[in-house]
């Protein structure tokens, strides 16, 4: 991924992640990307994280 689409990539997963229940998982799985990178795209795009359930 070209840095230049590093910030419409962001915003993308985060108006996805916002309108879903959906995790930084499945958004991973679904678009190809690592988790890590997703978790720091969303951050990027200044994203509330959920806080994921205690196991």
């Amino acid at each position: 991924m070209a840095a230049s689409q590093r910030p419409e990539l962001a915003a993308r997963l985060k108006t996805e992640y916002e309108a879903t229940r959906g995790t930084i998982g499945n958004l991973a799985q679904k678009h190809g990307l690592g988790y890590h990178l997703v978790r720091a795209l969303l951050h990027e795009a200044r994203t509330h994280l959920r806080q994921g359930h205690p196991t």
